[in-house]
């Protein structure tokens, strides 16, 4: 146990200094070839240790793969919660891909929901190329009333999303939800 204590001490000592010398990609690397074939064992204890570190980019760039290798074993719930904490250091920061983020709202709990809108407020930012906008922004319409309790936003992105994706807009759900918003 002694050796283990010890050995993650010189390597957070090491990831410091490659830090500070700008070699972020190298620290990372490195932290990723330490946790090796035991990365699912370790990616919490690595993970509380950065949340203290002084370079919080390698936070960050760990944050968003252990982030996604919760979220792909399905413990969504404990990855929303490494996604807040990312974002209290970067308000830019998202998962990986795009489903994973609206995977990830979908677990959040009721407090969060201004927490959920802000972060899908910039999703056709952060995505551009994603296929989800509408899903997105859909989804962001259904916390801003159901959650926020603010309908004429809800139905402003309702109003967005029908003009931007008329296709997404005659599915059954969205046009559903829009009678429910008086939108139709």
């Amino acid at each position: 146990m002694l050796a283990e204590v010890a050995a993650m001490n010189h390597l957070f000592d090491e990831l410091h200094r490659l830090c500070v010398s700008g070699s972020l990609k190298k620290a990372y690397d490195q932290l990723v070839s330490y946790m090796g074939e035991d990365i699912d064992q370790l990616d919490p204890i690595i993970y509380q240790r950065l949340i203290d570190f002084q370079d919080k980019r390698l936070t960050l760039q760990h944050g968003v793969h252990y982030l996604q290798r919760l979220a792909d074993r399905g413990d969504k719930k404990k990855a929303w919660t490494v996604m807040k904490t990312c974002l209290r250091h970067d308000e830019q920061f998202r998962p990986l891909t795009a489903q994973t983020l609206l995977d990830l709202t979908r677990a959040a709990q009721q407090d969060d929901a201004a927490f959920v809108n802000e972060v899908l407020s910039n999703f056709a930012e952060a995505y551009p190329d994603s296929e989800l906008i509408s899903h997105a922004r859909f989804r962001q319409a259904r916390v801003a009333s159901e959650l926020l309790g603010d309908a004429h936003c809800g139905r402003e992105l309702l109003l967005e999303n029908s003009k931007s994706d008329p296709e997404f807009a005659r599915s059954d759900e969205f046009q559903s939800y829009a009678k429910r918003l008086n939108l139709s």
